[in-house]
């Protein structure tokens, strides 16, 4: 059993002798053969044949050879199916012709049967190369698209651990450090009368109670804002800068004139961490005075800028470091399909865009 005895040759001469001849030096080698008359000829027949590869002839009547080619490489279906043309004609322009129609390959009559032969291996050769890339990269992105949507289930799942940590730290911890504050404040009026020793050192204690009370929830609200409750991005991000602008010099303006309770949950939780993480890295690393925040909403998307003021940094070298506040950011925009966009020079401050998909991905 020959290994052509599975592939199909299309053959398409309005010669019958061409055809025959061509059909017996084929079916020699093992190929099946189909042949037709013309290029209407040849698009009846790819469908039903099921053509590994096609050889066809330039000069037909009805239809010739360069539009049949045409119209089947305009076929999603048909356009992998390899063409080698012929013509007896003088080569001169028509080989550049042949390749724009989308030809694979060209070759001139009288033929050398050796050689066509060798032209039709490797044109199968070619096509199966090609088919397997194409399988190759299906698989790939099916690959890619199940990684991104276990990334982002885990993703959803350290959100609301987080959440978990929060409410604990509020409702427990909170409620723990509330109490115990109320309880030395009872005590205190009895035991520190008259003493000024010991009302100093009360002082400091309550002070001190209150400003665990204080990080207790600060703390909560950076793991899970409230706002975010309702999916409210704007008012959460609104929250974020009033809390960096308390505790910091800088000035910070935040515009967003959309409505955005339309975002999903996924996609306004890693705007605001993205947002979180980008004013942490110009408090620490910018020097800026000044950061101006744009929250705009599109058709399909929606698109969060951050610039500042500040030295700015090379990105190129800061991507490639061991940054995890640059890498958990682009890692966030890419699981929702999204884009992250750096632009910054030093001494000229730094624009970051956030852009993602309205909706997200599915999960």
């Amino acid at each position: 059993m020959s290994e052509n005895d599975n592939i199909t040759v299309l053959v398409a001469d309005d010669k019958r002798a061409t055809r025959t001849l061509i059909s017996k030096v084929l079916k020699r080698e093992g190929y099946n053969v189909v042949e037709a008359v013309n290029g209407l000829d040849v698009l009846h027949l790819v469908s039903s044949a099921s053509p590994r590869i096609i050889l066809m002839d330039l000069q037909m009547p009805e239809m010739d050879g360069l539009t049949a080619c045409t119209h089947l490489k305009q076929s999603p279906r048909n356009k992998q199916i390899p063409v080698l043309a012929f013509t007896g004609m003088e080569a001169g322009d028509t080989i550049d012709k042949v390749f724009e129609a989308g030809a694979e390959d060209f070759i001139v009559k009288p033929m050398n049967w050796q050689e066509l032969l060798y032209r039709i291996q490797r044109l199968l050769s070619m096509s199966k190369l090609q088919q397997e890339k194409i399988e190759a990269e299906r698989r790939l992105n099916i690959s890619y698209k199940e990684l991104r949507h276990l990334s982002l289930r885990l993703l959803t799942a350290f959100e609301e651990e987080r959440e978990r940590i929060a409410r604990d730290l509020h409702d427990e911890v909170g409620m723990a450090l509330t109490t115990l504050k109320l309880d030395l404040q009872l005590m205190g009026e009895e035991l520190i009368a008259g003493n000024s020793e010991l009302r100093s050192r009360y002082l400091a204690t309550i002070d001190l109670v209150q400003g665990a009370i204080n990080s207790t929830r600060n703390t909560a609200g950076m793991l899970r804002p409230p706002a975010l409750e309702n999916e409210d991005f704007c008012s959460a991000a609104q929250g974020l800068v009033e809390s960096i602008q308390a505790r910091s010099a800088l000035r910070i303006r935040f515009h967003c004139s959309d409505d955005c309770r339309q975002l999903t949950r996924i996609v306004s939780l890693a705007l605001y961490r993205c947002l979180q993480e980008a004013l942490t890295n110009v408090r620490r690393h910018s020097q800026a005075t000044e950061v101006d925040i744009n929250f705009e909403m599109g058709k399909d998307d929606v698109k969060l800028r951050i610039a500042d003021n500040g030295v700015g940094f090379d990105v190129s070298a800061a991507l490639s470091s061991d940054s995890l506040g640059l890498k958990g950011m682009r890692e966030r925009v890419n699981l929702l399909a999204g884009s992250l966009q750096i632009h910054s020079r030093p001494e000229q401050g730094t624009l970051i865009i956030f852009t993602v998909p309205i909706g997200g991905v599915e999960q």
